[in-house]
């Protein structure tokens, strides 16, 4: 890949073959970028009180959330646009965030500075849900025979269905 010209995009490039990459479930659409969440967010979206605007509304956010230690900050008339909604649906969706203790609004120093979003907030209301979620996970885990198990319960099968094949032959040796 060295020296690779990435200013441009082979569109029928088939470079790609771990099929757990990005580019090899999305191909051409993951090329202008893609972004991460948390999957315990979207399955804990009902425990965390956010309808469907509440949460496309977030996960915006979260796609402009580019570095830890610096906040969001897109502009609500962004998203509103993105989302096919009106600028005050948006700022409503912002204000409910808000009052669930899901992010915080970082006041603006100057004119001149964006205003920007803390997602920390949302982070610490999904570390128990991930953990319980891990737990669980693990609980299940250790309820699980391992593969060896598995092996060790096939061969005793085996064993009792040869012991069965020999009860059967000597069935047939009988007189009557």
């Amino acid at each position: 890949m060295a020296g690779m010209n990435t200013s441009t995009i082979d569109i029928d490039d088939d470079y790609v073959t771990d099929r757990t990459r990005v580019r090899a479930k999305w191909g051409i659409a993951a090329a202008p970028g893609f972004g991460t969440f948390p999957v315990v967010m979207m399955a804990n979206q009902a425990k965390l009180g956010l309808d469907v605007y509440e949460f496309n509304v977030l996960m915006h956010l979260v796609a402009h959330w580019h570095a830890a230690d610096r906040a969001p900050f897109p502009h609500s008339r962004t998203i509103a646009k993105r989302m096919g909604l009106g600028i005050r649906k948006i700022q409503r969706c912002l204000k409910s965030l808000q009052d669930k203790g899901l992010i915080e609004r970082i006041e603006k120093k100057t004119r001149e500075d964006r205003l920007a979003y803390d997602l920390r907030p949302l982070v610490a209301k999904l570390d128990p849900l991930a953990r319980e979620w891990l737990a669980l996970r693990s609980a299940r885990d250790a309820q699980a025979p391992t593969l060896q198990d598995l092996l060790r319960e096939e061969d005793e099968w085996d064993d009792d269905l040869d012991d069965d094949d020999e009860e059967e032959e000597d069935e047939e040796d009988l007189p009557f």
